[in-house]
């Protein structure tokens, strides 16, 4: 849903009025093309770092030795 409001935007369409982002614990929050783009922003580096933090772990699971390293490795 971010990715074709972020489009959209992109796009030159603009938001319908009184456009709002419901959140996981379901409360709307208004948002204009900038803060929507800001949002986007945020998920990307969001997603970034877990992807990268994925990464880090799986080396640590790869260049352990013992089950005691591998139980030892936590998110």
């Amino acid at each position: 849903n971010l990715t074709g409001a972020i489009l959209a935007v992109s796009g030159n369409i603009t938001l319908p009025e009184n456009f709002c982002w419901r959140t996981a614990d379901d409360r709307n929050i208004p948002m204009d093309a900038a803060a929507l783009m800001a949002l986007g922003a945020a998920m990307l580096n969001y997603v970034n770092a877990c992807y990268k933090h994925s990464w880090e772990l799986k080396a640590a699971v790869d260049t352990a030795g013992t089950v005691a390293e591998i139980e030892a490795i936590t998110w």
